[in-house]
């Protein structure tokens, strides 16, 4: 199938659709009641997560995906608000995204 312009979105009932997520890839482990993440490079960057570390899972679990944002007055993938929480050193910076990104507001004072 070549690709070619459209003027409007395709849309058809005879297909399923499923969002594009662009996040950060991480695996989530969590054992004995302790959650650990790390980079596909084996890299742990637990602290850059806080509202991840605390979930309780009730069980031992491994994940393997995306983290990601979605804007809740939007409704789209916000991949800036991830990025800016991987990158963050500061503890309490990082919980201050936490919270911004918890709450959906997405403009910092």
């Amino acid at each position: 199938m070549l690709l070619e312009k459209q003027d409007q979105p395709f849309d058809s009932d005879r297909y399923i659709f499923e969002p594009k997520i662009d996040g950060h890839r991480a695996i989530l482990t969590h054992f004995s009641g302790k959650t650990n993440i790390f980079t596909r490079n084996g890299n742990n960057i637990t602290r850059q997560y806080p509202e991840l570390e605390i979930l309780n899972w009730g069980h031992d679990v491994v994940l393997d995906g995306e983290i990601a944002c979605i804007n809740n007055a939007t409704g789209k993938i916000d991949y800036e608000s991830v990025m800016i929480g991987l990158k963050s050193q500061n503890r309490n910076k990082i919980h201050l995204l936490t919270g911004v990104v918890l709450t959906g507001n997405y403009f910092l004072a």
